[in-house]
């Protein structure tokens, strides 16, 4: 008698077991998008920053902004395909005098969410 009530103790425990993974990993696969949308807008923030950064860069050090545009886009576009993200920008410099502006259009995502943005950085330069 005393093995039958063990035996069903541990079928009880380990049920119970089963029971609490099985609720901690449906609790981990739901916050798990939402991680996702956190990364997804914090790259496309650190891109848009980063390209405002490049054409200050350019303009303070007298550097080539269109080639540096070029080698930036070039470098993000092989770290969000390792990423398996879509990444895709497109922009046109405009310089009138001492009036530099750059208008661009920035794309990021995959194929359940994306963010994209049209911003224009305008500088001038003395």
């Amino acid at each position: 008698m005393v093995v039958v009530m063990m035996k069903g103790q541990i079928f009880l425990i380990t049920a119970i077991f089963i029971v609490v993974i099985l609720v901690l990993l449906r609790v981990q696969a739901i916050g798990l998008p939402e991680t996702q949308k956190t990364s997804l807008y914090n790259d496309f923030s650190n891109i848009k920053a980063e390209y405002t950064r490049v054409v200050d860069t350019s303009l303070i050090n007298s550097q080539n902004l269109s080639q540096n545009l070029e080698s930036f886009t070039d470098f993000s576009k092989q770290h969000y395909d390792q990423k398996g993200l879509n990444y895709t920008t497109t922009y046109s410099v405009s310089i009138i005098g001492s009036n530099t502006t750059v208008q661009f259009h920035i794309y990021l995502g995959d194929d359940k969410s994306y963010l994209s943005d049209n911003f224009t950085v305008s500088r001038i330069k003395y």
